[in-house]
């Protein structure tokens, strides 16, 4: 086991326009002298010929904002890799944190490579703030979406810590692979295994919509780094300048019986705990 180490890079990727946003965010990173705040430019491509957009993202007249949101975390990547080790805090500039402290006090696995700490990819039952942290294998997120209230299955990439190792494995995804639609997708499919996803989709009787398959995308976006999520958020959405209409509760208290090791929101599932290994670093 390890911990981050102090001060930690954290990289907020902002475009020049939105300066309400980046002050927001400045002010609310100012009262914890743990991170080192570093603004990633936000990439906007008014220009970009429609041809082009079409050879990386798809289809030219929903891809610019997809595309300039992508190559802005992009950025963010290329510049955690570059430390050659080390950890940096990615976040969007319309978020408000939760304690961000209790970071430092976790154990991180020796595998992890990605760690989701932001309230949209942590389980709805389980996001209250205050508490000690424990970190979870991001395979389980793989059944708990397809159980979770439809209006919450979204995937968000508002807030992540990313290893090194991690960003150069990114990097060298979407070298090959180019762009695949949105970041917030893209990044969740690349800390599930394949395997997880297919194995969660087994229980489902009814037939999919169209397009919502996510077995739909190639083999080689699965699993690409070691993912793992947080038991509780230390990063949520700002409603004063984010464009979300959903936003998870954040007031919600995990149920006290829970398998040891197991994620409280996992205890429901009709085919038990034993379904997902126990991550190292549970409780």
């Amino acid at each position: 086991m390890s911990r981050l180490p102090t001060p930690l890079p954290a990289f907020v990727i902002n475009v020049e326009q939105e300066t309400a946003r980046l002050a927001s965010t400045q002010a609310a990173f100012a009262a914890y002298r743990q991170f080192v705040l570093e603004r990633v430019p936000g990439v906007v491509l008014p220009s970009l010929p429609g041809a082009a957009l079409i050879r990386l993202v798809g289809r030219p007249e929903t891809a610019m904002g997809r595309l300039g949101c992508f190559l802005g975390h992009v950025g963010a990547w290329e510049r955690i890799a570059a430390f050659g080790t080390g950890w940096g805090l990615v976040v969007e500039d319309d978020i408000q944190l939760f304690d961000p402290e209790r970071l430092f006090d976790l154990d991180l696995p020796a595998d992890a490579e990605l760690i989701w700490v932001n309230g949209r990819m942590i389980p709805p039952r389980h996001t209250s703030t205050g508490e000690s942290l424990s970190v979870y294998p991001a395979r389980q997120l793989a059944a708990l979406r397809i159980a979770w209230p439809p209006k919450l299955r979204g995937q968000g990439a508002d807030g992540y810590l990313l290893s090194s190792a991690g960003a150069r494995k990114i990097l060298t995804q979407v070298a090959s692979h180019g762009f695949p639609g949105h970041v917030d997708s893209a990044l969740w499919r690349m800390t599930i295994p394949f395997d997880a996803m297919e194995e969660a989709l087994a229980g489902v009787t009814a037939e999919l919509p169209r397009g919502k398959d996510p077995r739909r995308f190639p083999r080689h976006w699965w699993g690409v780094v070691s993912g793992y999520y947080l038991s509780s958020p230390v990063v949520g959405l700002n409603r004063t300048h984010s464009r979300m209409s959903v936003r998870r509760r954040l007031d919600t208290k995990p149920e006290a019986a829970t398998p040891v090791g197991m994620h409280p929101s996992l205890a429901p599932e009709p085919r038990g705990p034993e379904a997902f290994p126990p991550s190292r670093n549970a409780p």
